[in-house]
């Protein structure tokens, strides 16, 4: 984890798949962002407590949780709320999205990631958006 001088921005990452945690937080590091990545919702909610990241990027579906539970268990920390949060999700049911969106998330981006180019640009756009 980066010191609190760092200036690039914070980016916690929680996907219980390695395979795309790893694509995440090596397409994100390359890019100018401090990334770390964990795999389930307490892990998530530790490093919450340790530092408030910039951004959550939530996968939907984690063991033992779901992704909203996720981002309502972090924004209840202290500075919480500050954080961007953008849900990942092979879910693409209207229902979902739109939950998700109810639920505090500030976007929301399909998986698998095919548009690595597109992905940076959403997180580009959600970083430099006030938070509501």
């Amino acid at each position: 984890m980066a010191h609190e001088t760092d200036p690039r921005k914070h980016v916690l990452i929680v996907d219980d798949d390695p395979d795309t945690l790893e694509l995440l937080c090596t397409l994100l590091d390359t890019n100018g962002y401090n990334v770390v990545g964990v795999a389930d919702a307490n892990a998530a909610l530790e490093r919450v407590r340790q530092h408030v990241p910039d951004m959550l990027l939530i996968d939907y579906m984690l063991p033992e949780t779901d992704g909203m539970t996720t981002l309502q268990r972090c924004r209840a920390e202290p500075g919480g709320k500050e954080a961007r949060a953008i849900m990942l999700t092979a879910d693409s049911r209207l229902a979902t999205l739109e939950r998700a969106l109810a639920f505090g998330f500030d976007e929301f981006l399909p998986k698998p990631i095919l548009d690595q180019d597109g992905f940076l640009q959403r997180i580009n756009d959600v970083m430099t958006r006030r938070r509501q």
